[in-house]
């Protein structure tokens, strides 16, 4: 975002999201701005901000602490106008109409595998309770839901398969999923937006993982914490 916030302009996908805040009457905290004006004041390096050594750009102490710093702000004005007693609006019509406002879960019942898949006890991310887990290349499943779109809650990284899938017996399609330098090997909870684009209806999902000869494809695994759907 350098370029634009040297340039004094809104990165998009800073504009996208302050729109979504103006439309719904939101306040917002822009910590990238706040820590990038430090930065050209001299409070700090920018190697304090966001170091390059060791590969991560997660920010150290001093670095944390400017994100805090717009953070306390705009906590301080939402609470000032909370003691003032002023109401919030009423929300508006949706910006978006094909919103996920009604997303929820496909319950479990209604996932159909067995052998080589596994029912794990999830202790990375226990808010999921279980996942259900693989490493089988060509290990399949599948899902009735209703809905006008799925998506799948997913444990990614290095060592995942690739995702081949079909919806109602349709034309296949193939989930390769991020795989840069920076992603790990396992223990990345990541959405994956499967369909956005069917009828609102009784659906039925097909899915098989597989091992590819493509880079930093290092296995056939694949753990599903969840399948969401909205109408």
């Amino acid at each position: 975002m350098h370029a634009d916030l040297a340039a004094g302009k809104l990165p998009w996908i800073i504009e996208e999201t302050e729109t979504l805040a103006r439309h719904y009457g939101i306040g917002s905290a822009w910590a990238g701005l706040h820590a990038y004006r430090a930065v050209r004041a001299g409070r700090l390096a920018w190697e304090q901000w966001l170091p390059v050594a060791g590969g991560t750009l997660h920010p150290f102490a001093a670095g944390s602490m400017l994100y805090a710093e717009s953070a306390f702000s705009f906590l301080e004005e939402e609470l000032s106008r909370a003691d003032g007693g002023e109401d919030r609006p009423a929300l508006p019509a949706p910006l978006y109409a094909g919103n996920y406002e009604t997303l929820r879960s496909v319950p479990r019942e209604n996932w159909n595998f067995a052998s080589p898949w596994q029912v794990r006890r999830e202790l990375r991310f226990p808010w999921y309770g279980t996942s259900v887990y693989t490493a089988a290349d060509g290990a399949a499943l599948t899902v009735r839901f209703r809905g006008r779109m799925l998506a799948a809650q997913l444990d990614f990284g290095k060592r995942c398969g690739i995702l081949k899938y079909r919806i109602d017996g349709g034309e296949e399609c193939v989930y390769t999923g991020v795989r840069e330098a920076w992603v790990p090997d396992t223990g990345w909870c990541i959405p994956v937006l499967l369909a956005d684009d069917l009828e609102n209806g009784e659906h039925v999902l097909e899915l098989s993982v597989h091992y590819a000869q493509m880079p930093d494809c290092k296995g056939s695994e694949c753990k599903i914490f969840d399948f969401m759907s909205a109408e």
